[in-house]
């Protein structure tokens, strides 16, 4: 038998067990232009942003570049 989604909802609910649509799971952030910026600077105001963020949920980069130009931003940020 196939639930339609506010069933599955109110199921979710009377079980106490509905997802808390509060907090994303997953925070995907681009590099160039976003986190950085296209001087190549990270300001420290992201960067603390990015960490609390990473505190509570999944966070991860989503780049063209290759891995060496990826890993040193990564770092920065404390995401290894």
């Amino acid at each position: 038998m196939t639930l339609d989604r506010s069933t599955r909802w109110a199921r979710w609910l009377e079980a106490g067990a509905a997802p808390d649509l509060a907090t994303p799971g997953l925070v995907a952030l681009d590099i160039d232009g976003t986190l950085v910026g296209f001087d190549g600077s990270l300001s420290p105001a992201v960067a603390d942003a990015v960490r609390r963020t990473a505190a509570g949920t999944h966070v991860v980069v989503a780049t063209g570049r290759a891995m060496l130009g990826t890993l040193p931003v990564c770092d920065a940020l404390g995401l290894r």
